[in-house]
């Protein structure tokens, strides 16, 4: 029998990843709201009492469930020695944007009634086997984001947009992380250094898949419970290679000649970028605009294996044209060959042949311009953070 929620209670954190967390915060109450769910929020931004303030308020108004995103708020208080949500039997449910093993910290939670909510359906399948004490694992990927309500989407005006290509995305300091790594005890710095060889070399696998690869190629033994104690160790390996295969197809790119505009941090790292035009960082609500300014919106899938990473329908309901890696949930609910496509995929193991693809997209504007509105319609009917928030609601009616 499901359960009525009438009211959860969010969470406001500090300003990071260009504040997205807080931004997915407000859209995710503004939809609940919507559809007549009540939404509080606990300012964790607060210090001391007033913290404490902050969490007697909301309790005193009653909620049904608590909801946040990446752990914010999951560990700030307790009543008498138990965790606030515990104490109060209210489920938590952590909406999770990353590989799960760059949180094992906070998934490891002794709430009885603790959900986890994965934009990978991959990620899904790691919680349920390495956390079987977890009261409920789901799979939802994010909503797309409009940049306004007014986006002209006639023929004329795509033509006219700012920018032919556009991607947002950071590349963190493969110096840096390296130096992290070549710092672990020798067995798993040599089974990392595998295991990013692994995901290099065989673009298909997810981070499981290549660990698992790596542990044993080194003849370490281990079970799940090992497994997971090493995965924690090892979590600089995920981003690692999330930057080095984006790092690789930018300089792929500018070799090309391709013109590109390249909105987010530490890309200043690359030489040679050609005519790779770079912008810096820019807020989330920024981002969303570029979509809305590009022809083509271009995208490299965050080792996101079997999920969808929210640029994506946000570039749809722009109505940009996305060019992207795939997935097997992208590849499920897309079209991307033939008449009816929606989307133009590449093949990231292949680095070399991306160029090709946006080249020859670039050549036909008036088929550019179908696929991005065969795109935008996709998105209008399934994607929107309307639509995603109907999905949660039946989550947490469990």
């Amino acid at each position: 029998m499901s359960k009525e929620i009438r009211r959860i209670v969010m969470f406001h954190t500090i300003t990071i990843c260009n504040n997205t967390l807080n931004l997915f915060s407000d859209k995710v109450a503004a939809c609940l709201r919507k559809k007549g769910i009540d939404v509080g929020f606990i300012n964790l931004n607060a210090q001391g009492t007033e913290l404490a303030d902050e969490y007697v308020r909301e309790i005193n108004k009653g909620f049904d469930a608590a909801l946040a995103f990446n752990s914010s708020g999951q560990h700030e208080t307790s009543m008498q020695e138990d965790n606030v949500f515990e104490y109060m039997h209210v489920p938590f449910f952590n909406w999770i944007l990353d590989h799960p093993c760059e949180h094992i910290a906070d998934i490891q939670s002794n709430m009885k009634n603790y959900h986890i909510i994965c934009l990978d359906r991959d990620h899904v399948s790691y919680i349920k086997r390495y956390f079987p004490n977890i009261a409920g694992v789901h799979f939802l990927p994010l909503g797309g984001d409009l940049a306004s309500d007014d986006i002209d989407y006639s023929k004329e005006a795509f033509r006219n947009r700012k920018y032919d290509i556009s991607f947002t995305g950071s590349c963190f300091s493969l110096e840096r992380l390296g130096s992290i790594i070549g710092n672990l005890p020798e067995e798993l710095r040599v089974a990392s250094v595998d295991m990013i060889e692994a995901m290099c070399d065989d673009r298909s696998l997810n981070n499981e898949q290549a660990f698992r690869y790596a542990l044993q190629k080194n003849n370490i033994a281990f079970d799940d419970s090992l497994f997971l104690k090493y995965s924690k160790i090892t979590a600089k390996t995920n981003p690692f290679v999330r930057s080095y295969i984006r790092s690789e197809v930018i300089q792929y790119l500018a070799a090309s000649g391709v013109k590109m505009h390249l909105f987010g941090d530490g890309w200043d790292d690359l030489e040679d970028l050609g005519n790779i035009v770079l912008h810096g960082s820019v807020p989330y609500l920024e981002a969303v605009q570029c979509a809305s300014d590009s022809r083509i919106s271009f995208n490299i899938m965050p080792l996101f294996k079997d999920g969808l990473h929210d640029r994506i329908p946000t570039a749809m309901l722009n109505g940009s044209a996305v060019v992207t890696d795939g997935s097997k949930y992208i590849n499920e609910i897309f079209i991307s060959e033939g008449s009816e496509k929606e989307l133009f995929l590449y093949d990231i193991g292949h680095p070399e042949s991306i160029a090709n693809v946006l080249i020859n997209a670039l050549e036909d504007m008036d088929s550019l311009y179908d696929v991005a509105q065969r795109g935008r319609k996709k998105a209008e009917q399934s994607l929107t953070w309307d639509s995603r928030i109907d999905e949660l609601i039946n989550i947490l009616r469990g």
